[in-house]
């Protein structure tokens, strides 16, 4: 599985196991200025969302860019 990951945001092979990428959103002190934190990367299972957060996971291999990178 490869994904994209931060903080590079460069396609990387995952760890074994790790088979989904997930986009994690969330807004940190900054957030009305430079909009939310975004955090790419692989894991075994989707995370629980927490209220504060948004994330997407998905099955294909670099199927989570970073929102600015999408044509």
């Amino acid at each position: 599985k490869r994904c994209y990951r931060t903080p590079d945001l460069k396609s990387q092979t995952c760890p074994p196991g790790e088979d989904l990428c997930y986009t994690k959103k969330w807004c940190a002190d900054w957030c009305t200025s430079r909009g939310k934190v975004i955090e790419l990367g692989c894991v075994a299972t989707c995370p629980k969302v927490k209220p504060y957060e948004q994330i997407t996971c998905c099955s294909t291999d670099n199927c989570n860019p970073h929102p600015k990178m999408k044509p």
